[in-house]
């Protein structure tokens, strides 16, 4: 009996003593699990790769991030325990559109499950990026083109009366890149900046700003700045110095049209043997009021002109304003000008001979033997038949938009056409004297060169380049081409 009491009794203390050590062992082995995140919500502004992290707390666990939408990326995707996560949102090319996603982190660790919804919003947001922040322009007229991308319809506006903008397309196209056309007048005075705004179309809200800085041109004490002050206008304008010398006329170049062939050639010797001035631009419709006191848009009472009753006018859809040249006019009606502006300036302005303007259009001694004044391309120093489209219609331009030439004189070729003092004879051109040519005594046609906005590259007479010749009767009225620039001669 005292034999089975302890048998039985030494069996429950083995399986007492078994039970416990079990639960010690495990008590001591068991593995604790910890998955959490410092936020579950995250939002970004609308432009490229915005940036924000997400702090994942683990332990004892290995997670991973799931349901990505292609406009976000997540660094690290997967990873153990504790760990600061990037994630990064793409520009939302929608400038109307806010999106959204959920993403989710889960753990992956067998036996532990904690899963976690990131909910994610992009605002939408209007860009406009143009490919540079400024532009510096020389003293003279110039001209810069500026790429820009953006996302809407945008346009663009400058408050500075010297700087003018062309766009190139109203609506996204290309991978969203259009063009700014910049170009700006010539600068007499002082450097000068301005700010171009860029702007969603049809709103007031500036999103891009460009910007421009002009140099300023010292000035040539060799010059002439002249005042004018009369019928309610003030006018300053500048004669650029011409020094004398020798060049060659016309030109040897055969063209397809044997009419333009006898006007222009052959090329010959001539030498200028005294210095002159000549008009830096046109003469402006400003200047021409201020010394008349009227225009073809309001002539003075009983001022009768045209031709078989029929009047020209200077009219916007033509180019009127102050900086506009003067045109519409004749022959006679520049020497009545001149007369007028003589009196009053004390001076001894005149046309210029046909040799005197050919070789300030050359640029004189300074001359790089340009196809046109100040360029071998037309498009930088002239308005003609295929860049002067306003509204449908070819138009004259402000004076100084275009390039100088090396003398720096504005619209020697193109704008409009001007006139000069020689009676115009095929036969004395060819065969002039060598020294200061003055044209013919007498005949029926003036003199015009430079062609205008109306003129081709290549046309049947007074083609758009430096030797084009033309003509017209005195008292012929073309309409909305012909003006003039004044000479000076040095001694006056």
């Amino acid at each position: 009996m005292k034999i089975k009491f302890f048998f039985v009794t030494f069996l429950g203390m083995i399986l007492i003593s078994c039970s416990d050590t079990k639960t010690e062992e495990q008590s001591f082995g068991k593995t604790e699990h910890m998955l959490t995140i410092d936020k579950n919500s995250l939002s970004f502004g609308g432009r490229q790769n915005l940036e924000t992290t997400l702090n994942i707390k683990g332990e004892n666990v290995i997670w991973q991030f799931e349901d990505i939408p292609k406009w976000l990326s997540v660094n690290p995707l997967y990873g153990r325990n504790s760990d600061v996560v990037t994630i990064t949102a793409k520009q939302n090319e929608s400038a109307d559109d806010i999106r959204t996603a959920t993403i989710l982190l889960t753990s992956q660790t067998p036996g532990y499950s904690q899963n976690y919804e990131i909910n994610i919003t992009q605002s939408a947001e209007v860009w406009i990026k143009p490919n540079r922040e400024s532009l510096l322009f020389t003293r003279w007229a110039d001209y810069d083109e500026i790429t820009i991308k953006t996302n809407v319809d945008w346009e663009a506006d400058c408050s500075a009366s010297w700087v003018s903008l062309e766009s190139f397309g109203s609506s996204v196209y290309d991978n969203n890149t259009f063009y700014l056309h910049v170009s700006v007048a010539s600068n007499d005075y002082k450097a000068r900046s301005a700010t171009i705004n860029l702007k969603r179309k049809g709103t007031s809200t500036t999103i891009s700003t460009l910007n421009v800085h002009q140099d300023e041109e010292p000035s040539n004490e060799k010059d002439k700045i002249i005042t004018i002050s009369g019928n309610g206008k003030n006018v300053t304008f500048r004669m650029k110095y011409v020094q004398a010398g020798t060049f060659m006329m016309g030109t040897d170049e055969e063209t397809d049209d044997e009419e333009t062939d006898k006007a222009e050639m052959p090329a010959h010797r001539v030498t200028l043997t005294k210095d002159y001035y000549i008009g830096e631009t046109e003469v402006t419709q400003a200047l021409w009021y201020a010394v008349t006191g009227y225009s073809p848009v309001s002539p003075s009472d009983g001022y009768k002109r045209g031709i078989f009753g029929i009047d020209y006018f200077w009219e916007s859809k033509y180019g009127m304003g102050d900086e506009y040249p003067a045109y519409s006019i004749t022959y006679y009606e520049c020497e009545e000008f001149i007369k007028k502006l003589n009196e009053i300036t004390n001076y001894s302005f005149r046309m210029p001979t046909e040799a005197e303007w050919e070789y300030a259009a050359r640029g004189g001694s300074k001359s790089n033997g340009y196809k046109y004044a100040g360029s071998n391309n037309i498009d930088k120093v002239a308005w003609y038949d295929y860049n002067s489209e306003v509204n449908s219609r070819n138009s004259s331009h402000p004076v100084r938009q275009k390039a100088s030439n090396e003398l720096e004189i504005y619209d020697m070729t193109g704008n409009v056409s001007e006139y000069c003092i020689d009676w115009y004879d095929e036969s004395y051109y060819n065969n002039s004297p060598e020294i200061n040519p003055s044209g013919p005594t007498s005949g029926t046609y003036r003199v015009i060169r430079g062609g205008n906005y109306e003129s081709w590259q290549s046309s049947s007479q007074g083609r758009i380049c430096l030797t084009g010749r033309s003509r017209c009767e005195p008292d012929e009225y073309i309409q909305h081409k012909f003006g003039l620039r004044l000479v000076l001669p040095k001694d006056d």
